[in-house]
């Protein structure tokens, strides 16, 4: 798998996957092209000179990306600077890479933090190369494709119909808020990875690999019409999560008398962890996907919502079908609602879900979701004959792709509702929008049964013994106490039947025997990371300071400045809509403020409605969620 772009490389990157990355994107030298991705290493932002930073805010435009190995907290920030983004995480140690981009003004990040040490396994190129394509697979899908899908959105998209009057009566219909992954404005994707040891009939010690991937995307919607107890911001978030179980299908044992490790159990969760907030963010209730449900049947993973009011939302990208023609293309104001419809379900064999929403009466923001696969897996894997010689585990049934050796997806759906106190409360972004510090909890069990041997080995090197049934095992591992320790499996010939977890459960659970049913379950194995959501900007914040020109004959594209144009709805020119309005999005970021450029709108002068119309004026201001600015003489525009 290589990529079919032109790619590039700038300086020397360092790092463990730098190799493999090569592989894949095989990239040339950099001389400022702007026509595919770069890859350079995160000393390099410190040496970039006007030029080059103005050649990569390209690369990002035209839907590439920049790959930066070693990556610390404020390169991270001068990273995101080039195009005048904010990160949603921090960085307490060098991130193994980050990757931005913003395809079609949607904003992708990807973080590896870390990879485990395959040294001095003789496949540790192999266990590389697998994150070196899961990060080439995001930027095909999440960088490309976005890019891709908003180029078609754009050639489908409505256009802007001649001048109307503004009336009440036709106020516009909802905006539609994309819900294809490529239709988000934001999204996060953070990489883990999970080592699991054991041992091989009386052989040495091996580890294994599984890797954890969980994307993060969020849509903002704020109401700037405060009511005592009612929501003024939205967060409608989805969590997309892979899963692979494929590092640690583990080929030990015979005639299928092991079956090892297969994921026993996935939870996916996040939380408002500012105990001074979390009680005023809450979860709306009907509103969360997925649902309780059984294995091997089909379930929504999305919800439906709409808001009925006017305000503003937290980028204008991904619009399903354009904005409707009344309102400023590409503003974040709205005037009559939006929407937001996700039907698509999804079935995982042999898996249940168990969602827990709402459920700590002390943290209304909380959700979480298990999915477990051990009641398939019990009914399914143990054959009515344990003997040698007979068929042993029934691996085909009770342990299907989706929990053994492939990737189970799991994807959850909610919308936060935030009190207006929350939103006074938060820190802001250099862009003056306020964030919201949430953390994303993830855990993992793995699985194993088998029959054992019944002249056990020994283990050299023991770490300690764990009890399974009547016999103690020995612990493999390299240090003791670690969730990433495993067991000295010898199966063979035995006949009971014996199920555990990775991490393992308790050492001497008492009764022995209990070790048999699956009941001694270890700590899920955790990923906990914090994110910062950006809330929609509030269009209290706007003025109209400026037009230009401020004369000229109908169809004249004039220029409207000013601080938060962008939460602007419509623009009234003397009583008429423009015959057509866009916002316009500079890029970069003002080097005496720190902050992004700010945002104007172009309108075109529209057909004036009475014949003699030279000499004439028409004032010109913009209107938001809160009221007008402009319409004063400053603002007035002279037909010619």
């Amino acid at each position: 798998m290589k990529i079919d772009l032109a790619s590039y490389e700038h300086g020397k990157p360092r790092g463990a996957l730098v190799k493999q990355l090569e592989k894949l994107f095989h990239p040339k030298k950099w001389r400022g092209e702007t026509d595919g991705p770069v890859l350079m290493n995160a000393d390099s932002l410190l040496e970039l000179s006007d030029s080059e930073r103005s050649a990569l805010r390209t690369v990002l435009k035209e839907g590439h990306a920049i790959l930066v190995t070693g990556v610390t907290e404020d390169l991270l920030v001068r990273l995101h600077a080039i195009n005048g983004s904010v990160p949603a995480i921090t960085l307490t140690n060098p991130a193994e890479l980050y990757v931005l981009a913003a395809p079609q003004g949607r904003l992708r990040m990807l973080a590896i933090r870390s990879i485990p040490n395959f040294e001095p396994s003789p496949d540790a190129d192999v266990r590389k190369e697998a994150y070196a394509e899961m990060v080439l697979d995001w930027f095909r899908r999440q960088v490309r494709g976005t890019f891709e899908s908003g180029i078609a959105s754009m050639a489908s998209a409505p256009r802007a119909s001649g001048p109307r009057a503004i009336v009440a009566a036709e106020a516009p219909g909802y905006n539609t808020l994309g819900s294809e992954p490529e239709q988000f404005p934001w999204s996060h994707t953070d990489v883990f990875s999970m080592e699991a040891f054991y041992s091989d009939h009386c052989g040495s010690k091996q580890k294994c690999t599984d890797t954890f991937a969980v994307t993060t995307y969020s849509w903002a919607v704020h109401s700037p019409i405060s009511v005592v107890d009612q929501p003024g911001d939205y967060l409608l978030t989805r969590i997309s999560a892979a899963v692979n179980t494929g590092g640690c299908k583990l080929s030990i044992g015979k005639n299928n008398r092991f079956a090892g490790y297969w994921l026993r159990q996935a939870n996916v969760g996040a939380s408002v962890p500012d105990a001074t907030l979390k009680t005023g963010v809450k979860v709306l209730a009907g509103y969360t996907a997925p649902q309780a449900q059984m294995p091997n049947v089909q379930y929504s993973t999305g919800v439906t919502w709409n808001f009925g009011a006017s305000g503003t939302i937290g980028s204008s990208a991904g619009f399903s079908g354009g904005k409707p023609s009344a309102e400023v293309s590409r503003s974040l104001g709205f005037s009559a609602g939006v929407s937001y419809s996700n039907t698509k379900t999804y079935q995982a064999d042999a898996i249940t879900i168990l969602p827990q929403i709402s459920a700590d009466p002390t943290d209304p923001s909380k959700v979480r979701w298990t999915y477990d696969s051990w009641n398939h897996v019990k009914q399914n894997i143990d054959p009515g004959n344990h003997a040698c010689g007979g068929p042993g585990l029934l691996v085909t049934a009770g342990l299907p792709g989706v929990i053994y050796g492939s990737s189970f997806e799991p994807s959850q759906e909610w919308v936060w509702a935030l009190l207006p106190e929350v939103r006074s409360a938060l820190p802001v972004n250099r862009d003056g929008v306020p964030v919201l510090s949430v953390q994303v909890d993830l855990s993992m069990l793995l699985g194993w049964s088998y029959f054992w041997d019944i002249t056990q080995c020994n283990y050299s090197g023991s770490l300690g013994t764990f009890w399974v049934g009547d016999k103690s095992i020995d612990v493999v591992g390299d240090v003791a106490n670690n969730p990433s320790n495993g067991l000295m499996f010898d199966s063979g010939c035995g006949t009971a039947m014996h199920f555990g977890t990775i991490p393992l459960g308790n050492p001497r659970k008492e009764p022995r025997a209990s070790n048999d049913n699956g009941t001694n379950v270890g700590t899920p194995y955790p990923f906990t990371f914090s994110l910062s959501l950006p809330l929609a900007p509030d269009p209290r914040l706007m003025q109209l300071t400026s037009i230009e020109p401020n004369h000229g004959p109908r169809g004249t594209r004039v220029t409207l400045r000013g601080t938060s144009l962008h939460t602007a709805h419509s623009v009234d020119f003397g009583g008429q809509l423009p015959s057509s309005m866009s916002m316009e999005w500079p890029e970069g970021t003002d080097p005496a403020t720190g902050k992004r450029y700010e945002p104007y709108i172009t309108v075109t002068a529209p057909n004036p409605a009475t014949p003699d119309y030279v000499g004439t004026t028409a004032a010109i201001s913009v209107v938001n969620a809160v009221g007008i600015s402009g319409g004063t003489a400053e603002f007035n525009f002279t037909y010619e």
